[in-house]
C-alpha cells in the first residue's frame, strides 16, 4: 500500500513546474506553516518567484497543501515523501 502511495506522489511530482516543485521543497524544509512572504523570500528562482502566485493556486486545487489563516503547508505524509526526494537528490 505504501509503495502505492509512494508511486502516486511521484507521478505527481513528475508533472509539477519548476515553480511547483520548489515550493513543495520549501514547505517540506521549512516543516511548520510558513506564510506568503516567508516562502517567496524562501524560494531561490527568480522565474519561480515571478510564478509564485499562480503555483501555489494551483498546488492548493491540486494537492493536500493546507493554509492555516495566512499560512501554507503540507500534510505530514508528503513532508516526510518531499524529505526523502530532497535527500535522495543530495546523494546522487
Amino acid at each position: 500500500m505504501f509503495s502505492d502511495l509512494k508511486d502516486l506522489l511521484d507521478w505527481h511530482f513528475d508533472r509539477m513546474s519548476d515553480a511547483e516543485r520548489e515550493i513543495m521543497h520549501w514547505l517540506a524544509v521549512n516543516r511548520e506553516p510558513v506564510s506568503y512572504p516567508e516562502l517567496k523570500e524562501d524560494i531561490l528562482s527568480p522565474l519561480s518567484r515571478k510564478e509564485l502566485p499562480s503555483a501555489l493556486h494551483f498546488l492548493l486545487r491540486g494537492l493536500p497543501i493546507e493554509k492555516r489563516g495566512k499560512c501554507f503547508t503540507i500534510q505530514p505524509v508528503l513532508m516526510e515523501h518531499m524529505t526523502d526526494r530532497l535527500i535522495g537528490q543530495e546523494t546522487v
